[in-house]
């Protein structure tokens, strides 16, 4: 079900409660691929496992965002794998609202 206006994330997929279970029965809108994932996808293991998680998100039509993404290789590497959203150091440090605006 879903609300007008209203959209659904499952923050910190791969983890904790993130069971495949869950994304059967959740009206979710996109998931975001913790940063654990995300700092060790240089290596073989780690990338297969991101671009599976990534593949399960698109088909189910969901939106994926990286979490924690810190350096360009990293970005490279998911960008390639067909993430399109990214959030992490790389892009900007936590700041107040009133800098993020200038």
């Amino acid at each position: 079900m879903r609300y007008s206006g209203t959209k659904i994330s499952l923050d910190d997929f791969g983890t904790g409660y993130s069971l495949l279970t869950y994304l059967k029965d959740s009206p979710l809108n996109r998931f975001k691929i913790d940063q654990a994932f995300v700092g060790g996808v240089e290596s073989q293991q780690t990338s297969a496992l991101v671009s599976s998680i990534i593949a399960i998100g698109r088909h189910m039509g969901l939106e994926l965002v990286a979490e924690g993404v810190e350096t360009q290789q990293q970005f490279e590497n998911l960008k390639q794998m067909g993430c399109k959203i990214f959030q992490g150091y790389l892009f900007g440090r936590p700041m107040p609202e009133v800098e993020l605006i200038q």
